[in-house]
Formats: C-alpha cells, structure tokens, sequence
C-alpha cells in the first residue's frame, strides 16, 4: 500500500494528523486481515494497569476491530490468566490479535514470555499482533523470540517505527508491517474540562524514563506559580466496580442473551474499564495549557484533543521513532531535544496564545 508524503512538521493540523493516522492504522489493519472477515477473532493481552497510554490503544484497537469486523471479539483475557481457560477459550479457526504498545523486547520481559508463549501454543492460528516497538538491551534475547515466531506460521507483525522494522527484518521470520500506534483509531476527542495551569509536566518516573526527578528550580518566573508536575499514578477510585456495572448495564441493554454471558460480559469489561481510565488520563491532561512529556500517549492524547505540547524522549527513543515514521509534529506538537528545549517552546506557545487572545478580545 502506498502513502504520500509525510508532511512538513507543524504544517498540519491536529485533526488531519488524528484522522491520516487513524485512517492508515484502520487501513493497514484491513489490508492484514483480508480474507479472514468470516471468522471469530480474539484480542489477547488486555493492559490491566493504570497506566494510561496501554488504555488508548486498547481501545483504538477494539474501536477498528469493531469497524473492520462489524462485530466485538468472542473472547478478550489478561496475560495473566490461566492458560486452561485461554486454550479453551480461543476457536480452532479464529483470528489472534495480540495488544499493541510498547513492550516488544526484554524491558517488560512478563508481556514477553506471553506473547511468545502465544506463538508456540496457537502455531496453527491466524495470528496478528498489533503495532509494537521493539527494544532488547540484551542482544542474546532476540534469539529466543525468533525461535518462538518461527513456531508460528501465519504470524503478521505490526511495527510503529522503523528501527523496530529494521531488526524484525533481520531476526525475524514473518510478515511485517509499518503501521501507527492503534490509538488513533479512537478519532478527535473535546477537551473534557478548560486548563487549570499553563504548564502540565507529564514526565516519566519508571525504567524507560531518561534522568532524575524534575527539578521545579529550571522553571522561569512565568511559570513558578502556574504549573504542576505529574505522571499517570494510580487509577481513578472505584474504576473496577465501575467497569463491573457499565458492562452489566449494557448487556442488559442490548435484550440479546448472548450479551449475558460469560465472555460477552468479559469482553464488555474490559472496553469499560479501558475507557473509564482513559477517560481519567484525559481528564488529567486537560488541566494543562501547555504540556511537556517523555511519554509516547500523552503526546498522542494531546494531539487527539488539541493541545499543544512539546515532547522530548523516553529510554530508546520511541517518540522520536513514531513521530519520524509518521510525522506527528502538527502544529500545536513540537519534538524537543531535551527538557530545557521543551521549556523554550512553552514559552513560545504560550506567549502566542496569550497575544491571539488579546487579539481576539480587542476586536470583539
């Protein structure tokens, strides 16, 4: 399939990069799927942790699947459950998609050993794994995921950048496709509350994150007073009894009794609580005017709703990666080489809101 042209960085607007993106991941994914329409499909590896960026692609992958089947999957599980109930669960002619991100490689080694157990254990299947970065510290690594792939026949895999294209070419024995991050597929979103602060600083504090603790002392005097210091941190309170009685309202619903169901009700479970923590990190995202980020899904729920932002880069360089195969740099989003770089370009943005509003205001 072939695309035009990435556009110039800060030439498009936050609506066109959101639907050429999402078009070319739903694209991308149809291409993949081709003649299997007819059949069951399965999405394993649901992200059952509050960090946020796994939620939108949970649900940008169910919201395309859902489009491009015309239906839900017959079963979604955790990579934790039991793996009885997961080889009981799957059809012997279904479609295996397994949940995008960021965690192909040795960094989160449990999603690892899944994934590569899927392989081995479904051989037989049609199975799709959705876009991914690949990163190993430990070279000697690779060769035990390229034993496990080469177990799986009918194995697409999906990659977000093209370094992770690059080694998969080389180690790896399957089908392989650019794609962008699933999260796009969710479209354009409304910011759900105006700003609080100027200044939002989404920064990492995990193994991918690339220094020390934010300092508030590099701040300038404009922002001192007017900015807060955040990450994803923990759920919103009862988010799983929430996501318990949404799936339960719905299936009741719909009147259908298949609905009623033990996968059925899982299925809807699981869209619920992606969506309920979504939501949350939408809403924490909207406090700021400005954002800075080193994470990959605060710079594409901005671009969603909006908000300008700069993004600098995480442990490998993911963001940076993303953004050169796809060229997410919209108007509002600027990529920064390091953190003082983000802080010049909060002051830039925000002084010209500030003179567009006054601007605006003297005419009305």
């Amino acid at each position: 399939m072939n695309y035009p042209a990435l556009p110039e960085p800060g030439t498009e607007t936050a609506e066109a990069l959101v639907a050429r993106l999402g078009n070319r991941f739903e694209d991308t994914l149809r291409e993949v799927v081709g003649e299997d329409l007819s059949r069951p499909y399965v999405l394993l590896d649901h992200p059952d942790h509050p960090n946020v960026g796994d939620s939108a692609i949970y649900l940008g992958e169910v919201l395309a699947l859902e489009r491009i089947f015309g239906r839900p999957p017959v079963y979604v599980c955790k990579f934790s459950t039991d793996w009885e109930e997961i080889r009981a669960s799957v059809p012997d002619d279904a479609v295996i998609f397994l949940h995008g991100g960021g965690n192909f490689g040795d960094i989160w080694e449990f999603y690892q050993i899944f994934r590569e157990k899927v392989f081995q254990q479904f051989s037989q299947h049609r199975i799709i794994h959705l876009p991914q970065s690949i990163h190993y510290g430990n070279v000697e690594r690779i060769a035990q995921t390229a034993k496990a792939i080469a177990c799986a026949r009918r194995l697409t895999l999906l990659l977000r950048d093209e370094p992770s294209m690059a080694l998969a070419a080389e180690h790896f024995d399957c089908d392989l496709r650019l794609c962008p991050d699933a999260a796009f597929a969710i479209g354009t979103l409304p910011r759900p509350a105006p700003p609080q602060v100027d200044l939002l600083l989404m920064l990492r504090d995990d193994k991918e994150s690339t220094g020390p603790r934010f300092d508030a002392s590099r701040l300038s005097p404009r922002f001192a007073a007017s900015y807060i210091v955040d990450d994803w941190g923990a759920d919103a309170s009862n988010v799983y009894k929430s996501a318990t009685w949404m799936a339960r309202t719905l299936a009741l619903r719909t009147g259908r009794l298949s609905d009623l169901g033990r996968p059925a009700r899982q299925v809807a479970y699981y869209r619920a609580l992606a969506q309920l923590r979504l939501d949350h990190g939408l809403a924490k995202l909207a406090r700021g005017r400005f954002i800075i980020t080193d994470r990959l899904h605060v710079h594409i729920m901005s671009s969603l709703m909006g908000i300008p932002h700069a993004f600098t880069d995480n442990s490998y360089g993911k963001i940076a990666r993303l953004s050169a195969a796809f060229g997410s740099c919209w108007q509002g989003a600027t990529r920064a080489t390091d953190l003082d770089a983000a802080l010049a370009a909060a002051e830039v943005a925000l002084a010209r809101q500030d003179a567009e509003a006054g601007t605006q205001a003297k005419s009305a």
